[in-house]
Formats: C-alpha cells, structure tokens, sequence
C-alpha cells in the first residue's frame, strides 16, 4: 500500500509504504507491505525517524497530544483503556500518509460518542489534530 508524502529531493515523486520490518541492514529497512510485497527503504542523515512503543501515563507530560478511549463516568472522568501521546513537536504521523485508518480515527469516533478525548472539540477531534491527507 502506497500513499501520503516522503521526503524527495524537488521533482522526484513522493511515496510511501506502509507494513512490518523484515531485515535491518545498516541504515536500508526492509519492509513487507500487507499484500506480501518487500519494498527496500534507503535511509540517510535527514530522514526523520520515530519509534512508538509502549508506556506509561508517567511518561505523558503537558503539552503532549494525545488520543484517548474509555468510558465516561456520570462525573465526566474518563477510566482510559487506550491511550496513543505523541510528544509535543512531534508529527503524530511521521509521513505515514493514510496510516492513521483505524488508529486515530478509532480514537476520533470514540470521541465523537461521549467515551472521552483528551482536548477534544465538538467533532470528536483533538484541537491542533489534522489528519494526513492521501
């Protein structure tokens, strides 16, 4: 699968993969995209790297973005069973253009039910959230 924007140099055509790292060698990933194709991923100096893994609230600090899923109390207090920080100045998308199906916009959805978003507005999505087009 193929979309969104990647660095390039002026003129080159942008793209992008998406799918599950199968080999590492020096700074080239190789990468299985969903219908079982490899796509080689050259790195260098500029390309920007980020690396989600998993946490704790502890590691969430203000100015942090986040999306968050539980249920509601009557009190208006969220009990989150999902929540996905993305640390302040950090694209929450990293150039994944159109990676976002069913991450964000779960969280989005959940918002726009009442089960609770953290600096959400009345769209269900996070104030400053703008979504990769593609």
């Amino acid at each position: 699968r193929t979309g969104g924007t990647a660095g390039g140099t002026a003129g080159a055509a942008a793209a992008g993969t998406v799918g599950t790292v199968a080999n590492v060698k020096g700074s080239t990933l190789y990468v299985t995209s969903s219908d079982g194709t490899t796509v080689k991923v050259k790195t260098n100096d500029s390309s920007k790297v980020t690396r989600n893994a998993s946490s704790s609230a502890a590691n969430v600090h203000p100015g942090d973005t986040v999306v968050v899923q539980g249920a509601k109390a009557s009190s208006g207090t969220v009990t989150a069973t999902s929540i996905t920080a993305t640390a302040k100045g950090v694209s929450a998308f990293g150039g994944f253009g159109g990676a976002a199906t069913g991450g964000a916009a779960t969280g989005a959805t959940g918002a726009a039910s009442g089960t609770g978003s953290a600096g959400g507005s009345a769209s269900g999505v996070p104030q400053g959230f703008a979504p990769p087009s593609g």
